[in-house]
């Protein structure tokens, strides 16, 4: 998902990278979850120290509590530590550290202390993801200069610390990027060439050393093609994109030239939700050390079992499968009550999205409280874990009925010490517009709902606008819902958010399958228009709440969305079309 800007997620699709030491014995190694000591008998890490300032330098963890995730690898389908132990990744998101710094708003959003951790750890995890802002980890392209850079890297480096001593794998995922002189201020369809391969050469020589970590190469790849994905390009394969696009190839390639070994994850197409291709598109790894990462959320395309068995289990044959973001925006948990009892039987980890006091329903968020009290969506998935720790039969935990959303070989001792931030050359591109504060997580866009306005445009299709949950003065999300009963041929959605003071462009995208929708957007001056029109060919099968997101930054005054209106055009298989406009 995206953060507090939803760009992402396909966080949905909407989706940041976010220690006490464990008196283990080696014996215990990975063993069940339940056999790991509960995080509040651990003592505090010891913390980090600084040397010079454009260098970062980790303290001397005691090895015992690093012996159980490190000399972390791929054998087959299955991720084994230095021992040849199988460790499954099951653990959440930390959302923040991909938007707080380029909104100058600090790094983390909530506390990254030891108590915080071990609320982390008291719900059986063994792993934490933590997403990334490309500008912040690299100081370049006016990102604050208190929160990014080598001061950036440093609070990165201490918390990974902080996770690895609390017996957790660290996971960073690069989250926010932009190409040229544009700033990071959300989530794009993939890598940008200017500078994600040095951002990849930065963190894998940082944290080449310490095997407990694991690179999620991007967050969510979405409206492209698998040749784009694995080979990237300047037009080409990637015509579509803008902007010179770093293929998976070229950063398997940049992690692999510093000599770090660690474990690679890489997301499919549609938000990281399309695994169909995965094989015949994985890029080549000289140490074969390659995982698929799988986000889902009950709004994505592929959220059934056909598909998992179909499109997802030979993956799950062939590779490791961890899916890096789950979750649903109705503020339940049946649908990840289902999808972890599917993971659990194939052998995949997954990751709750995400630890974070937000909404239940857009963001969605686990918690309530960084003491780790759960909302209705995060008690389905703490009762779980705690289920599998207990090697108990996990069992639904029942949840009041909510309304429907309408949206539908290193080291054991992590010793990294980065280089200076990468003077990499911009590549001129378009003039990118900036936001100046952050919304909520990114990931796989996941609306939330707050005074939908909805209409029924004939031929059986019904269209919703709302404005998510997670909409603020400094970032907001306005989303325009379809459900359909019979197929469409022609579709075209335009949303207007009207330019009061602050307002920017910071995103958009959908939930339609495939790529089967171009989306574009133009500034009147007065108003940014957002499109999102139905490509040649294709069509929109029956379904429900296929959601086109649009985002826009804020300046701190909040914005009257009674202004910003939608149409909506559709033309159904019996050549009837109608047109449905409403307002947010």
């Amino acid at each position: 998902m995206q953060g507090p800007n939803l760009s992402h997620r396909g966080r949905l699709g909407r989706s940041v990278l976010s220690i006490v030491v464990v008196p283990l014995v080696a014996a215990l190694a990975w063993l069940p979850v339940a056999s790991r000591p509960h995080a509040a008998s651990r003592p505090h890490a010891v913390s980090l120290t600084t040397t010079r300032s454009r260098h970062v330098v980790a303290s001397r963890v005691h090895t015992a509590a690093l012996s159980t995730i490190t000399g972390l690898r791929v054998a087959g389908n299955t991720i084994v530590n230095g021992a040849g132990q199988p460790v499954r990744l099951l653990g959440v998101d930390r959302s923040g550290t991909e938007y707080q710094c380029i909104h100058n708003n600090g790094i983390f959003d909530g506390p990254n202390d030891a108590a915080s951790v071990q609320a982390i750890a008291a719900w059986h995890t063994t792993a934490v993801r933590v997403p990334l802002n490309e500008d912040c980890w690299l100081g370049i392209n006016g990102a604050p200069a208190p929160y990014s850079g080598a001061t950036y890297q440093q609070a990165i480096v201490a918390y990974v610390n902080l996770l690895n001593a609390n017996g957790l794998v660290a996971i960073l995922d690069l989250h926010w990027n932009a190409p040229g002189t544009g700033q990071a201020t959300g989530q794009l369809q993939m890598p940008d060439a200017d500078h994600a391969p040095a951002f990849w050469t930065s963190v894998a020589a940082t944290f080449k050393g310490n095997s407990a970590v694991i690179f999620d190469l991007y967050n969510e790849p979405h409206d492209i093609s698998w040749p784009c994905w694995r080979d990237g390009g300047n037009g080409g394969v990637c015509s579509n994109v803008g902007y010179a696009v770093a293929g998976m190839q070229s950063l398997v390639t940049a992690v692999r030239n510093t000599g770090a070994a660690n474990v690679l994850m890489l997301g499919g197409l549609a938000y990281s939700n399309d695994l169909s291709q995965w094989l015949a598109y994985k890029p080549s790894d000289p140490l074969g050390n390659l995982a698929a990462s799988w986000h889902v959320y009950n709004f994505n395309a592929c959220n059934n079992t056909g598909c998992y068995d179909s499109q997802v289990a030979p993956v799950a044959q062939q590779v490791p499968l961890v899916a890096g973001e789950i979750g649903e925006n109705d503020c339940g948990h049946g649908f990840i009550d289902a999808l972890m009892a599917w993971l659990d039987a194939h052998g995949g980890g997954y990751l709750g999205w995400a630890w974070d006091t937000f909404d239940c329903g857009g963001f969605p968020a686990l918690i309530s409280s960084y003491d780790g009290t759960p909302t209705a969506f995060g008690i389905g998935f703490r009762d779980h874990l705690a289920a599998l720790a207990s090697s108990s039969t996990p069992t639904a935990t029942p949840v009041p009925a909510t309304a429907t959303a309408t949206a539908t070989k290193a080291g054991n001792t992590p010793t990294p010490t980065s280089a200076p931030p990468s003077t990499a050359t911009a590549t001129p591109q378009p003039a990118t517009p900036t936001a100046t504060t952050p919304p909520a997580a990114t990931a796989t866009p996941v609306p939330a709902t707050a005074t939908p306005t909805s209409a029924s445009s004939g031929g059986g299709v019904t269209v919703t606008g709302n404005v998510t949950g997670n909409s603020g003065p400094w970032w907001g999300e306005e989303d325009v819902t379809l459900s359909n009963s019979a197929p469409l041929t022609a579709l075209r959605i335009t949303v207007t958010v009207q330019k009061t003071p602050g307002v920017g462009y910071a995103g958009q995208y959908n939930s339609y399958w495939g790529g089967a929708l171009s989306m574009d957007h133009t500034d009147t001056g007065s108003a940014i228009v957002y499109t999102y029109t139905l490509n040649p060919g294709q069509a929109v099968t029956p379904g429900s709440n296929y959601v086109a997101g649009s985002q826009h930054s804020g300046n701190g005054t909040p914005h009257p969305t009674s202004g910003d209106t939608y149409t909506v055009t559709v033309t159904t298989a019996g050549g009837v079309t109608t047109t449905t406009s409403g307002h947010f």
